[in-house]
């Protein structure tokens, strides 16, 4: 039975869905259906374990994890994306036990704007009660002082460097490629061409870019937030039947972006300067434009 030989480890809210939805078009690369599987992240822990907070639809067993991949006829690169494994040394460690060879993929973005886009996105689709991303902020910390593991981590998955370090030192450094959420905005197709070599398939194949997934927002009214709270469980099985220019144009019209207060994201990249620096050395590209 084919396992994946590579994997989108995250950071949530930095492009993966795109990543995963450009990779599918190719002809000789295979991604599960199911997005998030999170296996190596929850896959066979105990749900009494404090720690868990496990995913409703999280795949919690080898089989079940490896009948993701029977569809497979073929073809060259075989993968999944799951966002929480870039800040899970659990994942990382059971990875490199059972797939030691695989390819990783990360997808980083500037910390500041992605720990509000995942407020957004909690908002929008699960119940986040904290009126305000500064509230979010705030109810995090407040957990992380007491010894409890907050539910929601906005600012404390934007540790890359801590998160990447521990992966470098488990598998090889080519066989992980970083990219930043801006190489898929700015460039997509030059990125997606040195994916696609990173992958060992045709490079010259040309997907479709057009398109936005996964945008997150604030529901514009009160029947919104009623309505994608209640399509949100069946989501990944209306993605697969609808037409994605469709999707990702239903998914923006519905939606508001407010803007990250300037004192807010000021804080935070005070806050994340060092980590920043530690991190442009690691992956060796020019992380400045973060700093602001």
């Amino acid at each position: 039975m084919p396992l994946p030989n590579f994997l989108i480890i995250g950071a949530p809210k930095a492009g993966t869905t795109s990543l995963y939805r450009y990779l599918e078009q190719h002809p000789q690369v295979y991604v599960s259906s199911l997005k998030e599987p999170h296996f190596f992240s929850f896959g066979e822990m105990d749900p009494a374990d404090p720690a868990a907070f496990i995913p409703p639809r999280a795949i919690r067993t080898a089989r079940a994890y490896d009948r993701l991949f029977n569809g497979v006829r073929g073809e060259t690169a075989v993968g999944e994306a799951s966002t929480t494994y870039l800040a899970s040394r659990r994942a990382a460690d059971r990875i490199a036990q059972r797939l030691p060879g695989a390819r990783l993929i990360a997808v980083l973005r500037q910390p500041a704007e992605r720990a509000y886009s995942s407020y957004l996105m909690h908002r929008q689709l699960f119940g986040e009660e904290a009126p305000t991303f500064e509230a979010a902020l705030e109810k995090e910390q407040y957990a992380i002082d007491r010894g409890i593991r907050p539910r929601l981590r906005y600012r404390s998955t934007g540790y890359y460097y801590q998160h990447l370090s521990y992966y470098y030192g488990l598998f090889p450094k080519e066989q992980v490629r970083v990219l930043l959420h801006e190489d898929l905005r700015d460039r997509p197709l030059e990125t997606l061409k040195e994916i696609f070599g990173f992958l060992q398939v045709d490079d010259a194949f040309v997907p479709d870019v057009s398109l936005k997934y996964n945008v997150s927002g604030i529901p514009r009214n009160s029947a919104v937030t009623w309505l994608l709270r209640a399509v949100h469980p069946l989501r990944p099985h209306l993605v697969s039947l609808l037409p994605a220019r469709m999707v990702s144009g239903v998914g923006q019209a519905l939606l508001k972006t407010p803007r990250l207060e300037p004192e807010t994201r000021a804080t935070l990249c005070a806050h994340f300067r060092d980590e920043i620096l530690k991190l442009q050395e690691l992956v060796h590209r020019d992380l400045s434009h973060w700093l602001k």
